[in-house]
């Protein structure tokens, strides 16, 4: 059965679809089969394209997001998630304060790879800070998947 990796922030046309795109890649990359990537938003009113900017940035990048729909997240997507990354602790604490239950499956993604900060949303921004945003989220996705692939290989061993 196929490990579910959720991928969340506010609105799932920025942050979260790019994230998703470049944990799958990595994923490929480093050769970790048995994980499907899927993000949502917190805030999603209709599903939406991504941000045109955010289309342009991870074309550059390397990832195509023209066929993403934002979708917002769902109890359902929860359930069957065993790990979720946020962008945010706010976000984080969000979550858990709806379910409490998930605690030990939801991280913030700098929080799952040993680092401190919050992933900031790009929203409104320039095209710079979209390319930073995206580098950051490629680095983090890397390190996620680094891991990933750590505690597959510990548990294949076993």
């Amino acid at each position: 059965m196929e490990k579910q990796l959720l991928i969340v922030c506010t609105g799932n046309t920025c942050r979260s679809p790019f994230a998703a795109a470049s944990a799958r890649s990595w994923l490929n990359r480093l050769g970790i089969s048995g994980w499907a990537v899927s993000s949502a938003g917190l805030a999603v009113t209709a599903p939406s394209p991504a941000s045109d900017i955010m289309r342009t940035v991870a074309s550059d990048f390397g990832e195509d997001l023209s066929n993403h729909r934002s979708r917002r997240l769902t109890t359902e997507m929860l359930n069957c998630a065993d790990l979720v990354l946020v962008m945010t602790a706010h976000q984080k604490s969000f979550l858990l304060q709806q379910r409490p239950d998930i605690a030990e499956r939801v991280f913030t993604l700098a929080e799952f790879v040993g680092h401190s900060s919050d992933v900031a949303d790009p929203f409104g921004g320039n095209l710079d800070i979209y390319h930073q945003t995206a580098s950051e989220l490629l680095e983090l996705t890397r390190l996620a998947a680094e891991k990933i692939q750590k505690k597959e290989d510990r548990r294949r061993s076993l």
